[in-house]
């Protein structure tokens, strides 16, 4: 019974990831041409004051949201799994009222201190005008938050994809050109991210507008339950709180230490490294939307195996796919770079090739968390993120000082590395099992042998970008067809391929 739940449910996220596949590719697409554009238009140091100020802008509405949306996730899920429709209504309603007012409170405190941020800690006037203007959409992106957290629970994945992603993304990139193009200059980044935000705020609110009237029709809970469900809640998602102010510290620490010790015309070159690396989140992003929900619900039907089995499942399909984004990153990072940022910022090829490897390993980080996460294990998570922070933190200022941007992405790396391992071993501790198949090993050892044969390769052409496309897809030919011949697609996979090329081929008929 077990082997035909996880096969359902393998199905399920493949049927999903389908959809959120083309909202994560049309997403990355926007989202690079925003971050292109304003590298392009403004130059690294405009683009470096941009990055600190997204930075400093999410470290405040971490604090401000105290942890609700994960939890709003996970409780909605795991009541509709129990049926307790009641009790969804009331979290959604309390999480609005609670989050609404510490976003304005958090968002005046971010106005009023943005010159102290921008002058004594950054030495950068330029950022005073990007925390003022992007602080005012605080309150707005905690109540797009909210309704997007509310979607994902209840299973309205393909509405999350699209307004978490590419509407979202989509939004900022068309702002941005307009407001250009009326010859706002400078001022038009900080204000793209502002209208954006409200804009979308809208949208979500129209889109879920009926699912969330429903919500405030009827209150039919006891003050006493009402109290349990708000404590069950606030003492899930405390330690959230700082989770999600030191997720934002461990991932920008280097972008920070950097800001302080040099300037922010290196943060801009760093942050185009960066950018780049964020493609190793798609892989991840194709399946842990409905990942969290599907699993809580799993996990309130005591279905361990099924979570097991899945977990490990899924955890295959994202380091396949990921060996490819590192052997592009890894064979051509200066092409890259200059094709999407331009020339001015070939000096973050070392960086990239660094942060590359390190980024192989926390391709995994967010869904080992969301176990750790359906199983109330906050804490941990907590505790994670302070030690790994701090040890961040100590790394960055040592290498920085020494290697510059080379070394705030070793320094990331490694401690990338150091926490997957760390989170791996007490997933075994929780649930009883490594979420890795030993296939992993195998295709470890396939992608390592035709990467080093395609650096040695690559060294007789020039390196154009038809020459690189023409090189990509010999690449991953022959990369599937070494997995086939190695039998390192399972029976699950097999299954899943066919079920995809069924689907294809019925969509074509119809």
């Amino acid at each position: 019974m077990s082997k035909k739940e996880t096969s359902n449910s393998l199905r399920l996220l493949v049927k999903t990831s389908i959809v959120i596949f083309f909202t994560v590719i049309i997403s990355k697409l926007f989202s690079y041409l925003y971050k292109v554009v304003i590298a392009r238009s403004f130059g690294p140091e405009l683009y470096g004051t941009y990055s600190i100020a997204i930075i400093v802008l999410g470290l405040f509405a971490s604090i401000a949201m105290l942890g609700f949306p994960e939890g709003i996730t996970r409780f909605v899920s795991y009541y509709r799994g129990k049926k307790q429709e009641s009790k969804i209504k009331h979290t959604i309603r309390f999480s609005l009222l609670v989050l609404v007012l510490c976003s304005i409170i958090a968002g005046l405190i971010l106005f009023l201190s943005s010159r102290v941020i921008s002058i004594d800690l950054f030495k950068n006037e330029s950022l005073i005008y990007f925390l003022k203007v992007l602080s005012i959409s605080l309150p707005f992106s905690v109540i797009f938050t909210v309704i997007i957290s509310y979607l994902r629970a209840i299973g309205k994945i393909k509405s999350y994809a699209m307004l978490s992603s590419p509407i979202q993304n989509g939004l900022k990139l068309g702002i941005l050109l307009a407001l250009i193009f009326f010859s706002l200059g400078e001022k038009s980044v900080a204000l793209s991210q502002t209208i954006g935000m409200m804009i979308l705020t809208l949208i979500s609110y129209l889109i879920a507008r009926k699912s969330l009237i429903s919500l405030f029709r009827k209150k039919d809970l006891k003050g006493k339950e009402k109290k349990i469900i708000e404590k069950e809640l606030f003492y899930y998602s405390w330690p959230l709180i700082f989770v999600g102010l030191l997720y934002g510290l461990f991932y920008w620490t280097d972008s920070l230490v950097l800001g302080y010790f040099l300037d922010a015309k290196v943060v801009g070159l760093y942050n185009a490294a960066v950018t780049l690396v964020s493609l190793f989140a798609i892989a991840q992003d194709l399946f842990i939307q409905l990942l969290l929900p599907l699993l809580t619900t799993k996990y309130a039907e005591n279905k361990t195996q099924v979570i097991r089995d899945t977990t490990k499942q899924v955890m295959k399909w994202v380091f396949m796919i990921n060996i490819l984004i590192f052997a592009a990153l890894i064979l051509f990072p200066g092409v890259i770079i200059n094709l999407l940022f331009g020339a001015d910022y070939i000096l973050a090829q070392p960086a990239l090739r660094i942060l590359s490897f390190g980024a192989l390993f926390s391709g995994f980080l967010g869904l080992f968390l969301t176990l750790l996460s359906i199983k109330g294990k906050t804490k941990t998570i907590l505790v994670d993120y302070i030690i790994f922070t701090i040890f961040n933190f100590v790394l960055d200022v040592i290498l920085v000082k020494t290697y510059g941007i080379s070394g705030a992405a070793m320094a990331t790396s490694i401690t990338w590395i150091l926490f997957m391992f760390v989170v791996l071993l007490q997933i075994k501790k929780s649930y009883g099992f490594f979420p890795i198949k030993r296939d992993i090993l195998k295709i470890t050892a396939i992608a390592g042998i035709l990467v080093i044969i395609a650096y040695i390769v690559q060294d007789y052409f020039v390196a154009t970008l038809p020459v690189i496309i023409l090189f990509g897809l010999i690449f991953l030919i022959i990369y599937i067809l070494v997995l086939f011949l190695t039998k390192s697609f399972d029976k699950e996979d097999l299954s899943i391929l066919r079920s995809i090329k069924d689907k294809i081929l019925n969509y074509k008929k119809n």
